[in-house]
């Protein structure tokens, strides 16, 4: 039999391991509802969405299969335990400031030639992040807004504004 963890003990677990990321502040919050509970992390810049679910994202105690509409439950290991944890899903979110637009987009300009440059960029505030967006739709050259755009996304995603140096210093093998 597996020992239940409360979604609010988890949260408290996933606070302790993102420490790892030295720097960078994040905000872990619970919510529950009739069908369940979730844990929502976000965060400002600092490491990619894929570092961080690399560290935590096994702290969900389910999984849903749209196909056929079910929600499937399922123990996991802790620390050589096995554990159920009480939020169904977990789920991140890595909010962008406009430098980190701005460096992501030099980057795609470098790449891709000096027509990237060519597009407006808006700004706005979002959750108290400023943050940047192209706008209109134009085309320079074999680009267009929406590919630009699609560029710089990936950009985004792979760029990690958290030294890795840190981690390394953080464990030592």
């Amino acid at each position: 039999m597996s020992r239940f963890i409360d979604t609010k003990d988890v949260a408290k677990l996933i606070r302790k391991e993102l420490k790892v990321f030295k720097g960078t502040k994040f905000s872990v919050r619970i919510s529950r509802y009739a069908g369940g509970s979730s844990i929502r992390v976000h965060w400002v810049d600092g490491p990619t969405e894929l570092e961080v679910n690399s560290l935590v994202g096994h702290f969900k105690g389910g999984s849903f299969d749209g196909m056929i509409d079910l929600m499937s439950y399922h123990d996991s290991d802790l620390d050589g335990e096995q554990v159920h944890f009480g939020n169904g899903f977990l789920f991140t979110e890595r909010k962008i400031t406009a430098d980190l637009f701005a460096e992501c987009r030099s980057y795609v300009a470098h790449r891709f030639g000096p027509d990237v440059n060519r597009f407006e960029t808006g700004e706005q505030e979002w959750d108290g992040v400023r943050t940047s967006y192209l706008v209109g739709h134009e085309r320079f050259g074999s680009l267009d807004t929406m590919e630009v755009q699609r560029l710089i996304g990936e950009e985004i995603r792979k760029t990690s504004a958290w030294p890795v140096a840190q981690l390394v210093d953080t464990y030592s093998w």
